[in-house]
């Protein structure tokens, strides 16, 4: 579930592939968290849609002051009549169909030219608006920068501590391996009991299990800034 909310997908069949953790890095691949923070300035969706809102919120004052302007309209239309008259006198006829769709046949034309003069006030009050949403998208693009930072500075700072722990458990293993080598060479001279030879033993376990711990959680850290940086994590 939490790494499901890391890296923002549904929980809903949610599994992990097996990777390779043979290969861990012992240095990481950037000094400080500012350059991971730029690089996902570029990939991060809700920066981008963020970016989108702002271009849509300058079009919008573009547009709104638009109204300040003559706008100048014109239409036209055509049209024409057929009339047939069943009452005629004798030796008079009905005009053919085809001629009198000519000959009622009419034109109109006309244009319409609208000046904002007395909507002055209504054009200031909409653009002021389209201006003040404009900050309020420039606040929500920040605030998002911000806590983009914020996320980033952690999760880097979260990597350089699981490094740290797991170089030391190495060592510690090491030690531990050393030590239990020479409690075994000890315990079979007599020198020492087989209730201190297992505490020695069980020390040892303790640091390896310590290790495999420390190996994942470094390598999890790891694959949360590559998720940031548009990184494939299961590579």
């Amino acid at each position: 579930m939490h790494l499901s909310q890391l890296i923002q997908v549904s929980s809903d069949n949610f599994d992990i592939e097996n990777i390779n953790t043979d290969i861990i890095p012992e240095v990481l691949l950037y000094d400080n968290y500012v350059d991971i923070y730029e690089e996902a300035l570029s990939n991060r969706p809700e920066i981008k849609r963020e970016k989108l809102n702002l271009k849509r919120a300058d079009l919008n004052i573009e547009t709104t002051k638009s109204g300040y302007f003559p706008s100048v309209t014109a239409s036209g239309s055509i049209g024409t009549n057929y009339g047939y008259n069943l009452d005629l006198p004798k030796g008079y006829s009905n005009t053919k169909f085809g001629t009198q769709l000519d000959n009622n046949l009419g034109y109109a034309i006309g244009l319409n030219v609208n000046i904002p003069i007395f909507n002055g006030f209504k054009n200031d009050a909409n653009v002021e608006k389209a201006k003040l949403n404009k900050k309020i998208t420039e606040t929500q693009l920040e605030n998002q920068k911000l806590r983009l930072k914020q996320t980033i500075q952690q999760a880097f700072l979260d990597v350089k501590l699981a490094m740290k722990t797991f170089q030391s458990s190495k060592i510690a293993v090491e030690v531990q391996r050393e030590a239990f080598k020479n409690s075994e060479i000890t315990y079979k001279l007599g020198a020492i009991t087989i209730f201190d030879f297992d505490k020695v033993r069980n020390r040892l376990s303790n640091s390896e299990s310590s290790l495999i711990r420390a190996k994942y959680d470094y390598i999890f850290k790891i694959k949360v800034l590559h998720f940031f940086l548009g990184k494939n994590i299961l590579e």
